[in-house]
């Protein structure tokens, strides 16, 4: 299920804030605790504040995406009429989507085989270099052949 979030505020405030944040489909939450905690965690509680629609921070719209995209959101809509600008953020999975902070893994083995060629390469053996002293024995053998 993914994570819907609304974010909104006066549009002649949206450098300096206050930006009210709520959410649909979270029951008993106005914006669920994963959210809270990473407000918590980016903005301390002096500058959040509870709202009978949501959370209200004191801070400015782009701080506020600024950490909510940061913490696997992406912005979905932007809007502004009738003096309020509106962002839709959204969340996908349950909640645990990090996609947007991982990097990419093409080998889901966990061994990355280009760094241990390289690990070869520099050593002239195997990754502990065990086998270089052998390496430069036989490349003798052969060059005296």
């Amino acid at each position: 299920m993914a994570l819907k979030l609304t974010l909104s505020c006066d549009s002649d405030k949206t450098e300096t804030g206050p930006v009210l944040i709520h959410s649909t489909g979270v029951e008993h939450y106005k914006i669920s605790p994963e959210v809270i905690r990473i407000l918590q965690e980016s903005l301390t509680n002096e500058f959040l504040s509870d709202h009978e629609d949501g959370v209200l921070c004191q801070e400015g719209s782009q701080r506020v995406l600024d950490i909510l995209l940061q913490n696997g959101f992406t912005l979905q809509n932007q809007s502004d009429e009738d003096g309020k600008t509106t962002w839709i953020v959204e969340k996908d999975g349950d909640g645990n989507n990090d996609s947007s902070v991982q990097p990419d893994n093409s080998n889901p083995t966990g061994n990355d085989e280009n760094e241990a060629d390289a690990g070869n390469e520099e050593q002239g053996g195997d990754e502990d270099g065990e086998n270089a002293d052998e390496a430069g024995e036989q490349d003798k053998e052969e060059e005296e052949e």
